[in-house]
């Protein structure tokens, strides 16, 4: 049989837009709190590899179901007529001008006999006797069907909505679109099979196919991360200056360059993992010290800020024992550039500098470099930094975008807030980590060493973002 397809109805603005955005991963279809937003029905393949795994269909709330059930029940034969009354009903060609509303929302079910129907209402309205003439159509038209209570508002009318719906619907269930973890809509789409014997396959095989793909979706989001930080690892910023000029006069835009290639490098990070979720419009807001930005940068607190270091680095003791661990194989001196002078910046070298430099670095700047041209002038410089802390603060921040990213459903239009506090390390995690930064601290200018660190470090994040989003139910 072909895909499945679920027509999802009901009254105007109880969720019904929320619902297919989210079970269709997309965020094309207009979700709005304002009734009317969708005027006609609307088709939403979930497609993997160019497969329709299914189809939600979007229509417009019912308007006039008492009068359309009236006029059903005037030409009523037997029940066994019940499904071609009502095909006769959207057939009939004065209807589509006296009840465009319900032509258009059951034009679906009776134009493809492979199609179930998804009946959402609000659980945080209460129930009334209003909704009776839709839900007895719905039946009349003698589709599979399924209920879905969908809580918009914070009341809580479910139990009686549950009553009700059951004498109209075989299976009900209680489905936030908006908030719904990825565990929820997998088991939302197992009772799509329950609907129908002939569904139980093809869903039994999309299921499996969305759990395969979001295995891979984390594979690729792991890769970006993975980039991104040895990049920032080797990132430098330089300017050639005559023979005779002041160094210190270059020191702040070079030190602010610094900084905004390293922001830029993981919004574009940030940007590529929302991609991998097809989430391309989004919105974020800062929530770190009460600041608000739509900045992608900033939806996790400046990078550069005490607060990020504080909630996104490693412990005084943690970082000591990383940064001696990583600094040994630097060698004596290794900070110290051939003909470099220093703007000032405190210098220690080896393992001791590793040590101690990096809590006391913090958040600070790679010491800036004043390097020899051989054709006469000298290169200011800064950066690569060496401050491993740097790595586990991009990857901390990494790892809690993809996080909030991966659990987020498409029916959400809100800024996306990410929670403050960070995600731990554990002591054996944070040593494979260290262990796979180390050729690229030692050796930031090889491309060889950089590509190495990349596959050292991609096996490492797939099996950190598949522990953290499980741990988050998705």
């Amino acid at each position: 049989m072909s895909a499945p397809r679920f027509v999802v109805v009901g009254h105007p603005n109880k969720g019904k837009s929320s619902i297919v955005a989210t079970l269709a991963q997309d965020e094309r279809v207009r979700v709005s709190p304002e009734p009317g937003t969708t005027t006609a029905a609307d088709t939403f393949p979930l497609k993997l590899d160019g497969r329709t795994l299914y189809t939600l269909v979007d229509t417009p709330g019912f308007q006039r179901a008492r009068a359309a059930l009236r006029w059903m029940q005037d030409h009523e034969a037997n029940a066994d007529q019940h499904p071609a009354i009502v095909r006769r009903f959207v057939e009939e060609p004065q209807h589509a001008e006296k009840f465009p509303d319900e032509v258009a929302l059951l034009r679906p079910l009776v134009d493809n006999d492979d199609t179930g129907v998804l009946y959402v209402v609000d659980g945080s309205t209460p129930y009334g006797p209003e909704y009776e003439p839709e839900m007895e159509i719905l039946r009349w038209a003698g589709r599979p069907r399924m209920a879905l209570i969908n809580p918009i508002g914070p009341a809580n009318h479910v139990d009686a909505w549950r009553d009700a719906l059951g004498q109209y619907f075989g299976v009900v269930r209680v489905f936030n679109a908006v908030t719904a973890e990825w565990q929820k809509r997998i088991e939302l789409l197992e009772a799509f099979g329950q609907l129908n014997e002939a569904w139980q396959k093809p869903v039994r095989e999309a299921i499996d196919a969305l759990e395969t793909d979001r295995d891979d979706r984390r594979r690729r989001a792991a890769q970006i991360v993975s980039h991104a930080v040895v990049a920032a690892m080797r990132f430098r910023v330089e300017k050639k200056l005559e023979e005779y000029a002041n160094p210190d006069e270059h020191r702040e835009a070079l030190e602010k360059q610094y900084r905004q290639g390293l922001r830029d490098l993981e919004r574009d990070a940030m940007d590529r993992v929302e991609e991998v979720y097809d989430f391309v419009d989004l919105r974020r807001q800062e929530t770190d010290e009460g600041s608000h930005h739509n900045e992608l940068g900033d939806a996790l607190g400046d990078l550069f800020a005490s607060g990020t270091w504080n909630r996104f680095g490693l412990t005084r003791q943690q970082l000591a024992l990383m940064g001696a661990g990583a600094s040994a194989l630097l060698g004596a001196g290794a900070d110290v550039a051939a003909h470099g002078l220093s703007f000032g910046v405190f210098t220690l070298s080896g393992a001791v500098a590793g040590g101690l430099g990096g809590w006391w670095g913090g958040g600070k700047l790679p010491k800036a470099k004043l390097l020899g041209l051989p054709m006469g002038g000298r290169l200011a410089a800064v950066g690569p930094s060496r401050n491993v802390n740097l790595a586990f603060v991009l990857l901390g921040r990494a790892r809690l975008h993809h996080r909030v990213i991966a659990q987020r459903t498409h029916a959400r239009r809100d800024a996306v807030e990410l929670p403050a506090s960070g995600l731990t390390w554990d002591d054996a995690l944070r040593k494979r980590v260290a262990e796979a930064l180390r050729p690229v601290l030692k050796h930031p200018e090889d491309d060889a060493v950089a590509a190495d660190t990349r596959v050292r470090l991609e096996p490492i994040l797939i099996d950190v973002l598949r522990s953290d989003t499980r741990d988050a139910g998705s």
